[in-house]
């Protein structure tokens, strides 16, 4: 989907770092007709990844084209119908990383706490300090530690949803000590969360410090992923031969002579089209 000045669109698919082509491409979008056609990729597994390109002409406009509900606006996205049905999922995003994003990680994973943190990673310390900050949400919401969320009822029905495996096991029962949210947060969700931020190591293993993830993507109970695009250029269509095509003879109107064509191999598609139209 587009809006005004958008101009082609195509959505490829990717499966283990091959291109194998589009599923769809709009040669010439027309923000007055929309339409659903059957995908060129009948299949998908899972692990693929959709590629999805849109080209836009804004030269009959004066001013800067923004992304936006409104049809002056801009859009790009694509909706696919797939079956069988899988679980429903309330909340997809996709978005680049920030550079404030990327320097938070990259110091909260290649550092160590401090005080009495100083035995562990800055990661495990702001996750036993202070959630919202460590998981990147709303900037107002009010500071809580680790230890209250992992002890709370509200964390299984609230953020377990949207940030799976945040707490330990320990969480379903409300036990959970200071020891054990301080390991959990160093041992597995920190080099978790750090890996897939462009694959930073966790202190004190400081052999990646400098991310590579460019973009992240929010797919509900999945949580958060940050991650570097690699696409790939789809393969080139190789000749495999030539055929060997007779003359064929096209009859024009009445008033006209017959007109012989010569016609070799793609050109078959063609003289049947100018054979019917004729």
């Amino acid at each position: 989907h587009q809006h005004q000045v958008g101009k082609k669109m195509s959505i490829e698919v990717q499966r283990d770092g091959k291109n194998l082509g589009p599923m769809r491409i709009e040669h010439r979008f027309d923000f007055n007709h929309h339409s659903m056609e059957e995908s060129a990729i009948p299949q998908l597994l899972p692990g693929d990844e959709f590629v999805v390109n849109c080209e836009y002409d804004t030269s009959s406009r004066t001013e800067d084209v923004e992304f936006g509900e409104g049809s002056q606006d801009e859009m790009c996205y694509s909706t696919i119908m797939y079956y069988p049905v899988q679980a429903e999922r309330d909340i997809f995003a996709y978005f680049p990383a920030s550079e404030e994003a990327k320097a938070a990680y990259e110091a909260a994973c290649s550092n160590p706490g401090s005080g009495q943190f100083s035995e562990v990673s800055l990661c495990a310390q702001s996750f036993i300090e202070d959630v919202p900050t460590f998981l990147q949400l709303d900037t107002n919401m009010q500071s809580f530690g680790a230890l209250d969320l992992c002890n709370s009822p509200m964390y299984e029905t609230m953020l377990e949803p949207y940030f799976p495996g945040t707490c330990p096991p320990c969480s379903q029962n409300d036990n959970c000590t200071a020891t054990d949210v301080l390991s959990w947060g160093q041992e597995v969700l920190c080099p978790r969360m750090c890996a897939e931020f462009g694959g930073l190591t966790l202190w004190p293993d400081t052999s990646v410090t400098e991310a590579s993830a460019s973009q992240g993507v929010w797919c509900g109970g999945d949580g958060i992923t940050y991650f570097a695009p690699n696409i790939a250029d789809a393969e080139e269509c190789q000749a495999k031969g030539d055929l060997n095509v007779p003359s064929l003879e096209v009859q024009g109107p009445a008033e006209n002579s017959a007109q012989t064509l010569s016609l070799g191999g793609a050109g078959v598609a063609v003289a049947a089209v100018i054979a019917f139209l004729m």
